[in-house]
């Protein structure tokens, strides 16, 4: 059965199941704000417990506490460290503290000092093994479950068979496009034609497309490499705190407080950026399930969707309504997320998208590019395209193509130009 008004439901139906995205990435962020939290308390705890025993009438001995600092402990303390590493499940950080507490055992003495640096580095790995396994959870969730939703989607519509209402000019010319005050038929020019998508039924994509999506990089690195060096940072941030030469530059008045302001700063800093890196990542994550899916089915053609408001950003507010062909799509440059904590989203996109075969381009061979035989025409044919609404991209080596726009929707439409071919 058809819906009352296609395309806003459609679009509604891709904000819900971003919305229930969101929703699940925040339940995972509580958790680990919990277990920043837990290690914040628990070295907090420690050091201030310490820095009580050298408070005097009028504030703190700074000199006692050093001398807490530097004094030897029992090997008991020893043990307390191998058991919290013994508990690192994974093998390749569970390694490396080994390696640090052995380092640590062999020293002729071992000062309270020794121990807040090597606990304070162990909390810190802890703390990111489990920020990395609830987060590969959270992320797997998303892209079984993204998988599913974009197969019953694609079908359903494939079954009501959706039109989109489009609009061009009189002469049928995309060039020329201006506002209409209805919606007209669609017919290719010369050296063009309609692409319209061809959904075919699939199952979901299998485990191992999952864990190669899992495994892939945004700028240079997967989300688990991240954590592990955002969670080194903090280490080495807390380790600062842990020396003498920090603790002799604080207020002998104000020394317990000032060591709970250094932990809290230390360990929020940390809770935003993984904040950030779920949310993004898991957008992210979302998107290219999607993408995943579609491909397999034949979807053709993409609408770019931001969440408009006054935390939009100007490149989500320019892509919004945009028409991109699926293998246009990169991440970043007009696929969400566009930056960190990008809301936006893609849609699956069904109506008629006009595509301008430029591989066999003669002319180029001799003339060169638009930009190079004619600069000035060129500038101007894309002013007067701006000037009426149409958003104009450039791909490199891709098929031009032209996404008309709506009336209904008040999207005035979209041109892909490949900035290599020529004027003709």
């Amino acid at each position: 059965m058809k819906k009352d008004n296609e395309n806003d439901y459609w679009k509604k139906r891709a904000i819900r199941d971003s919305v229930k995205m969101f929703l699940n990435a925040e339940q995972t962020e509580k958790l680990i704000d919990s277990a920043y939290d837990y290690a914040k308390n628990l070295l907090t705890n420690e050091i201030l417990a310490l820095v009580k025993r050298a408070k005097t009438k009028t504030g703190y001995d700074i000199e006692k506490v050093i001398k807490l600092l530097k004094e030897e402990v029992p090997t008991s303390e020893l043990i307390l460290l191998n058991q919290m590493v013994k508990t690192t499940k994974d093998k390749k950080t569970k390694k490396y503290l080994q390696k640090t507490l052995d380092l640590l055992a062999i020293q002729f003495r071992i000062s309270r000092l020794d121990v807040l640096h090597t606990k304070a580095l162990i909390l810190a790995k802890k703390v990111g093994e489990q920020q990395e396994k609830l987060s590969t959870k959270l992320f797997k969730q998303i892209i079984t479950d993204t998988h599913k939703e974009e197969r019953s989607n694609l079908l359903e519509i494939r079954e009501e068979k959706l039109p989109e209402p489009v609009m061009l000019d009189e002469n049928n010319n995309p060039k020329k496009l201006i506002k209409l005050t209805e919606d007209v038929e669609v017919k290719p020019p010369r050296g063009s034609e309609v692409i319209t998508p061809k959904i075919i039924d699939t199952k979901e994509v299998d485990k191992a497309q999952v864990d190669t999506l899992l495994k892939s990089s945004w700028h240079g690195d997967n989300y688990s490499r991240r954590i592990w060096k955002d969670t080194d940072q903090l280490a080495k941030k807390l380790q600062q705190l842990f020396t003498v030469e920090s603790m002799t530059g604080m207020s002998e008045l104000d020394m317990a407080r000032e060591i709970e302001q250094y932990m809290y700063d230390a360990f929020l800093l940390n809770k935003n950026i993984a904040r950030r890196l779920i949310r993004t990542e898991a957008n992210r994550f979302h998107t290219q399930a999607k993408i995943q899916q579609w491909e397999k089915m034949g979807l053709k053609h993409v609408k770019y969707v931001a969440v408009l408001d006054n935390r939009t950003s100007t490149i989500c507010e320019d892509l919004n309504g945009s028409i991109f062909a699926m293998d246009e799509l990169e991440t970043g440059v007009n696929c969400p997320p566009m930056h960190p904590w990008c809301r936006s989203i893609i849609q699956a996109y069904f109506g008629p998208v006009i595509e301008f075969h430029t591989y066999n381009d003669p002319i180029r061979e001799v003339m060169g590019s638009m930009f190079e035989s004619h600069p000035k025409e060129t500038e101007k044919v894309i002013e007067e395209l701006r000037g009426m609404g149409i958003k104009v991209f450039f791909v490199d080596n891709k098929k031009m193509s032209y996404s008309p726009g709506s009336a209904k929707s008040g999207y005035s439409g979209h041109i892909s130009i490949n900035k290599d071919a020529s004027y003709s």
